[in-house]
């Protein structure tokens, strides 16, 4: 077989919902982006009960072109249901299991975040679901899928099994309300074929935070409560039936193979950027969808799979507390050589130097060292025209003039000193005026000097010249500006202080003198030192004013060059060439950046240096090295690429300096950026192991960096003993599977050999891992959500069917002490040790054995369920203890009567329990439940009192 062909096999992807079709789109875009084409043997399904499809998504193939991506018509199927409760009352099996609670409005525009409603809409079109679900198996087993796929495609088809993989949020409606059912219908629509089903399950944590989201936490508990009963089927007795329309069948295996739940929380507490806002969700979208693609793609024969390993792990995992620990997780990085960042800035200098060339050659200048001409020149003429920032200053006002001295000599009294005042007044107004007719000569002066600049270098030098020059006096100028700007600022902050400290010394000193505190030897010190600081105020007053007037100069010149600038006599071909210039910037400089999707799950090599690899005379691989950035031609022969010629570009394409006159900008445009292209193009010969193996760090070491940063998104409360159960299973995306240098290394932290696959992108390594197993009580954020899926009412359950609370075990395991609590919590109700006061809206305990010296009564809190979970408290066990004792006794001193209590206690459960009180919430019909299991247990065994504590 030919090794560049990739090997595909056969599967059908799924995406229930809003956030399983939004992955369904990153996952057709990433597979496009390997492979440039989506293989014929992979078929999509989006499945919602809101018609608004996402929008398409970019992809950029290989650097060279764009093209738009989304779910096409045929794959999307919109289940809308405009009468939900005909529905129900015309559908026996659905009117079986629907939740009375639950809102019959039309579901149009998505479940509303109730998971029954978006099982309804699944099941009212069940007929039309199962013909979907037929038809999409039949096309992925077609018969001449394999030589269609080969002959069309170029890749090979492999196996005749099916994966099939079920992506759905368990947060909201739809999704979480219908993908146990979808994974039994593939089940039956596959049970003569070989096969899996796959699930990535998006936990609430993501959307938290989000409008309109307060199920998501209780929707998550339900749902993984349902899956987690399901996941046990084969350890069940007897296997659910299950209903779907006309059809009934009892599954012979759980709905899924293998399930990665993925958290917006990472295993080490990273939190992906945007949690709890739509972006955020996007953002976990695009990483699921990335790794399915990277398990869609070219990982061969199944016994090559990273999957095989996983699905061993999880089969041969011990049940962690008598829970299933069947869940894994996924973590995701890259490593990326941001390539096309070179290639697109080096491209632009390139055409730069190009353009620089040809205009070179309109002028007849050949334009090299032309930058640093300039640059002397300027400095010159700014000098020798009293252009330099000092020297405007001066020439508006110097600084001697700054310097006044007012003398207190000969002053006797404080009137004659407010005169010696009003003088510097004068003399600084008087300096004013200086200033402003100082400025008026200053503009005339320079005005026309820099006139006879400009002239005498547009006829020396060219139009291009003249312009770059005064491009650069302006912007000369307006950089003295802003520094001028800065100065002002920084004077009037100043002066403030001084015109203060000036008043200050005149009512606290001079003042005095003139009541009659006279002291003369201290008189003229007092008024000389008044005298000095108006002078320091009067000379930041003068100084203010001539930056001011010096700006005003500034203004002048700066819109002389624009009017000069926008005025010059541009020939046709250079109008040209500057527009290309500018589309040229707008459309490669000006966008060139990494665009670095996944945040901190990725490594980008940002190098001081370029690695070019070329191959020299003698046939040997060399390596050269650039800057980033490409400043003259001699840089280009550093990387082995040719200068620009400006004449050779002519000769190319058969052109001659008159044919751009003639020649339209934009077809100009395409001319330039295609020679550049073909002249920088080796540059992009470089590939990502190449560089990273040249490096002194090695490819193992960023390998070790991508594992560290490819971390699970879960987090879980296991213990040590458990986490070390746990394994990882490795898929690394290269260019080449049978041309990487992976194959030859030791992979590093990995027990299990890592699935390799191509995905032809030379310049990025995708590492993708799982993580398993894990059982799903011990994911961190589930006693929280536990708590929140207790509190809610029964009438809105977020079940997916009637009475499902009861029907189904909790997620938590029911250890010993959660027995032992259990008991003494039922005991002590029947027996009146604890005590409901309704009043209050709360439960107490008043027996002095259970309390401490100086309390009077205990609170335990409101509702039941939650004084129940207090009991399984480690802080209560104190308690716990001293209500078994004081039970202990009871029983022992008087059984019978104790028997006779909690059958009366019985008889009230079963009528609380019965009652058609919807109001009523989760955690309390549950436990009402559970005590009525319990105790009808205990009546029909004819058990004694003293089993009730055993």
């Amino acid at each position: 077989m030919n090794e560049g062909i990739a090997r595909i096999r056969r599967s059908v992807v799924v995406g229930i919902g809003g956030s399983g079709i939004q992955v369904v789109q990153f996952i057709k875009r990433a597979l496009i982006q390997f492979y440039e084409k989506i293989p014929y043997s992979i078929k999509f399904l989006a499945m919602d009960t809101d018609s608004n499809r996402p929008s398409p998504l970019r992809v950029n193939i290989k650097g060279e072109r764009t093209t738009v991506v989304g779910i096409r018509e045929d794959e999307f199927h919109y289940l809308n249901v405009e009468n939900p409760l005909n529905v129900i009352q015309t559908s026996p099996a659905i009117k079986q299991w629907w939740p009375k609670g639950i809102p019959v409005n039309a579901i149009l525009h998505g479940a509303g975040g109730y998971r029954a409603r978006g099982r309804l809409a699944f099941h009212a079109y069940a007929h039309k679901v199962e013909g979907i679900i037929t038809q999409v198996v039949s096309q992925v087993m077609a018969g001449n899928l394999a030589h269609n796929m080969y002959q069309e495609q170029g890749f090979k088809l492999i196996d005749n099994s099916v994966d099939v993989y079920i992506i759905a949020s368990l947060a909201g409606g739809t999704g979480s309300g219908s993908f146990i059912d979808a994974a039994f219908l593939f089940h039956k629509a596959l049970e003569n074929v070989e096969h899996r089903v796959i699930g990535f399950l998006i936990l609430p944590s993501v959307f938290e935070g989000l409008p309109i989201t307060p199920r998501v936490q209780m929707n998550g508990y339900a749902a993984l409560k349902e899956l987690d009963y399901y996941m046990d089927i084969n350890s069940l007795r007897q296997a659910p039936t299950f209903v779907f329309g006309s059809s009934e069948f009892s599954p012979r295996r759980p709905p899924y193979d293998l399930i990665s739940l993925v958290d917006a929380v990472q295993e080490n507490g990273n939190i992906i950027p945007g949690k709890g806002t739509s972006s955020g969700v996007l953002t976990l979208c695009r990483i699921v969808g990335e790794g399915i693609a990277l398990n869609l793609g070219n990982i061969g024969q199944r016994s090559e799979s990273a999957f095989d390993n996983l699905a061993g792990i999880v089969a041969n995992s011990p049940r962690w507390n008598k829970k299933n620990s069947c869940y894994s997780t996924l973590g995701i990085s890259s490593i990326i050589y941001p390539i096309e960042k070179h290639f697109n800035q080096i491209s632009t200098y390139y055409a730069y130097t190009l353009i620089d060339g040809l205009n070179g050659l309109i002028k007849g200048d050949n334009g090299n060292g032309q930058d640093k001409e300039v640059e002397e020149a300027i400095q010159k003429f700014l000098t020798e025209a009293r252009l330099n920032k000092e020297q405007i200053l001066d020439d508006i006002l110097t600084y001697q003039n700054l310097l006044f001295r007012l003398s207190a000599d000969g002053l006797g009294s404080s009137s004659e000193l407010n005169l010696e005042v009003d003088s510097g007044v004068r003399r600084r107004d008087s300096l004013r005026e200086v200033t402003g007719q100082n400025r008026i000569q200053k503009e005339e002066n320079a005005l026309e000097v820099v006139k006879s600049f400009l002239k005498d270098r547009e006829e020396s030098k060219g139009f291009i010249y003249t312009r770059k020059s005064a491009e650069k006096i302006a912007a000369r100028l307006g950089l003295f500006k802003d520094e001028f700007l800065e100065e002002i600022k920084s004077l009037e902050k100043k002066l403030g202080k001084n015109q203060e400290m000036a008043k200050d010394f005149y009512d606290n000193n001079v003042t005095k003198v003139g009541l009659g505190f006279r002291i003369l030897r201290k008189q003229g010190k007092i008024f000389q030192s008044y005298l000095d600081e108006m002078g320091e105020v009067f000379k930041l007053e003068l100084d203010i004013e001539r930056h001011r007037q010096a700006i005003e100069v500034l203004n002048k010149i700066i819109q002389s060059m624009k009017n000069y600038i926008e005025g010059l006599g541009l020939g046709v071909m250079e109008m040209k060439l500057s527009r290309v210039r500018e589309k040229i910037e707008q459309d490669y400089f000006g966008t060139t950046r990494v665009l670095d999707e996944y945040g901190h799950f990725s490594l980008i090599l940002f190098p001081h240096d370029i690695f070019i690899k070329t191959t020299g005379q003698d046939g040997r691989i060399k390596l050269s090295q650039t800057k980033e950035l490409i400043e003259l031609p001699s840089d280009f022969s550093k990387l082995n690429i040719k200068p620009p010629d400006p004449k050779e570009f002519l000769k190319e394409n058969k052109m001659t300096m008159g044919d751009i006159e003639d020649i339209n900008w934009k077809d100009l445009w395409k001319k330039i950026m295609s020679y550049t292209h073909k002249m920088v193009g080796p540059i992009k010969n470089i590939d990502i192991e190449t560089l990273l193996s040249l490096r002194k760090e090695g490819l193992e070491y960023w390998l070790r960096e991508a594992s560290r940063r490819a971390v699970p998104f879960w987090r879980h409360n296991a213990s040590v003993d458990q986490a070390a159960t746990m394994e990882e299973i490795f898929i690394i995306g290269v260019n080449s599977e049978h041309k990487t240098t992976l194959n030859n290394i030791l992979f590093p932290d990995a027990q299990y050999p890592p699935t390799i696959m191509s995905t032809s992108d030379p310049h990025k390594i995708f590492f993708f891992k799982y993580k398993a197993p894990l059982a799903v009580y011990l994911l961190a954020d589930m006693e929280r959500y536990r708590l929140m899926y207790l509190e809610a009412p029964i009438e809105n359950t977020p079940h997916i069917a009637e009475d499902l609370e009861f029907k189904m075990p909790d997620l938590f395991p029911e250890d010993t002490s959660y027995k032992q609590a259990f008991r003494i919590y039922m005991l002590s109700m029947a027996l009146g040790l604890i005590k409901e006061e309704k009043f209050y809206g709360r439960y107490v305990i008043d027996d002095s054995r259970c309390l401490k010296a100086d309390e009077e009564g205990l609170e335990l809190g409101y509702p039941a369920w939650r004084v129940f979970e207090e009991l399984k408290k480690p802080h209560r066990q104190e308690l716990v203890d001293a209500l078994l004792s004081i039970l202990k006794e009871k029983i022992e001193t008087s059984p019978e009567r104790v028997s006779k209590v909690m059958r009366a206690y019985l008889e009230d459960v079963k009528k609380t329990f019965n009652e058609e009180d919807r109001s009523i919430n989760l955690g309390d019909k549950i436990l009402l439940h559970k005590q009525l299991t319990f105790l009808d247990s205990w009546v029909k065994n004819g058990s004694s009192a003293n089993e009730l504590i055993a």
